[in-house]
Parts: C-alpha cells; structure tokens; sequence
C-alpha cells in the first residue's frame, strides 16, 4: 500500500477553523416566534380529585417551544406539599404506536400506520426545590446534588423523587414519544416548596409546537387513573394536541375538534370493544381529510407496507 502526504500549511488550517461552526446549532430545530422555549408556571394548586369530571376541569394546556440550540428546553412549576401524596401526570401530544405488520403476530389494534410528525416528548422529574440547581425560566436543570463524604470523595446524588410508573410494565426510565409520564411523590412536607420539571426532549416535527396536558392532585396516580376508568394510560388526559391556527402567537390554542374522538378509538383496544376502533378512524380520517393540507392524527397507509394486522 502506498502512503501520500500531503502539507497543508498552518495558515490554512487556522482559517479553516475558525469558519467552522462546531456548536451544532444546524442539526437542531429552529426557535417558534411567540413561544418561549424555557417556561415556568409559577406556584400550581393541588387540585383535590373526587370524580372523574374533577380530572377534566383541573387540566391546565400549555406549549412550549424548541430552544433553536443544543441547550435543553422545558417546563417548571412549583407546588406547596400537602402532608400526602401529590401525583404529577403530563400527557405530551400526540399518540404514538408502531403499525403493526406481522402476518403472524399482527395486532389489530394498531393494524394503520400512525403519523408520527405530530408527536412530542416531555420528560419528567420532580423533588424538593431546594435540590434544584436550574434557574426557572431562564435555565433547566437537575435534582442532582454533590456530597462529599468524610474520605473528601464528591460523590453525585439524584434528589429527583419522580419515578415514573407505567400500568403494564416496570417503574424507571421515560416513556418516549407522545405517551404519558406520571409519578407520585409521596409523604410531601406541608407548606415545603417542591419543583416539577419537564424537561423538553423532543417537540413535533409538523410544527416544533409541543402542546401537553398537566394534571397536579392530591392522592396516587394509580387511584386517579383507575377512577377515570379508562383502558388506556393515553384518555386520563384528553385533547392535549392544541391547534396551532386557533390563536394567535403568544397565546395558548384551543384543541383540534376531533382529538377527542381520536384518543377515545384509540384506547378502544379490539379486545375490549369487539372491533377495531382505531382503524376504522384512521380510515374515516383519509375519507374526510385531505393530510397534505390538514393536520392528520393517523399516517397515510398508501405509504407503508401492507399490514398482517
């Protein structure tokens, strides 16, 4: 094999690298004008929750924008502990799911393909304020504090006190794309301040608009999930995707009409109902709409591969 070498001189390369942008900024998207990227709500009540009606009306709708940076986005609010147990559940929009394409093990429920250009993802932790080392609507930040041990060692410790939980699975970790994130913080201290962050990690690709629901209450998240008597994690929450086009920039929009609609086919499994709800939406959605022009929740099937579901 034969070696070349090549001098360069040094003046080039000088100025080579001083044109070259290494912050990355290009492979992030763009800020939305009107819509901060880094929030903070202030001090949210804790809502008492007795009826599944009470779950509706203590929904607080909110958006939050990309950065345009690499620097993490998001959410904060604090809240006053109670003595009990407060339960944090957000619902970042939309409904995420993989079309199902096994001919084998096709599943039904999800037998059309979803739109995925519509889906955001919030991450969550929560703890006492104190251990917050963000600087609220200004800077996000971590539950992680530094302790140093009698050896003079600095060992990290996470103060965050949110685990997330998931119905049909193992507590830890984030939920990913579009599907909800809740967690109990039990035994709060009375009138101690406590901080829920929601960290940014991913907004919308159809808009960078990332609309979510946030429900704040007394009591576990399992009771109130089980009192909202729904089948699906998705419908405690409804209608958090908000319409864009319904107000005007700087102001909070109002749901698209049929989101409801979509996110009850949605949690209506097959094996529950008989029927394949959420396909037959899908399909009455491409019937009525026309997806290049109009904000689709389903994904056009004339794209994908046929389905075995």
């Amino acid at each position: 094999m034969r070696h070349v070498r090549t001098v360069v001189p040094v003046g080039l390369l000088l100025m080579a690298s001083a044109g070259c942008d290494y912050t990355g900024d290009w492979l992030f998207a763009g800020s939305v004008e009107g819509l901060d990227a880094i929030q903070d709500l202030g001090e949210l009540p804790v809502a008492v929750i007795e009826t599944a009606e009470d779950v509706a009306a203590n929904v607080y709708r909110g958006e939050v924008g990309p950065t345009g940076t690499p620097e993490v986005g998001g959410v904060t609010f604090t809240f006053k502990g109670t003595g009990g147990t407060v339960c944090v559940w957000v619902d970042p929009e939309a409904a995420y799911w993989v079309q199902s394409l096994s001919p084998i093990y096709g599943n039904a429920d999800f037998a059309y393909p979803d739109n995925p250009f519509d889906d955001g993802d919030l991450d969550v932790e929560a703890g006492l304020a104190v251990f917050y080392n963000g600087s609220p609507g200004e800077a996000m930040g971590t539950f992680q504090v530094r302790y140093e041990d009698s050896l003079g060692n600095v060992v990290p410790i996470s103060a965050n006190e949110c685990t997330i939980s998931y119905s049909d699975g193992p507590s830890g970790g984030h939920m990913g794309r579009g599907f909800p994130e809740y967690c109990d913080l039990s035994n709060t201290q009375p009138g101690v301040n406590y901080l829920v962050a929601l960290e940014t990690f991913a907004t919308p690709i159809d808009d960078d608009r990332l609309a979510y629901g946030l429900l704040l209450a007394e009591g576990s998240c399992q009771d109130i999930f089980t009192l909202t008597g729904q089948p699906n994690e998705e419908c405690v929450i409804g209608s958090e995707t908000l319409d864009p086009n319904s107000a005007p920039p700087g102001e909070i929009g109002e749901p698209y009409t049929d989101n409801a609609d979509f996110e009850l086919s949605y949690c209506a499994s097959v094996a529950a109902t008989g029927e394949n709800s959420l396909a037959a939406w899908c399909n009455a959605e491409s019937d009525d709409k026309d997806c290049n022009e109009e904000h689709c929740f389903c994904g056009n099937l004339e794209t994908t591969a046929p389905t075995g579901g």
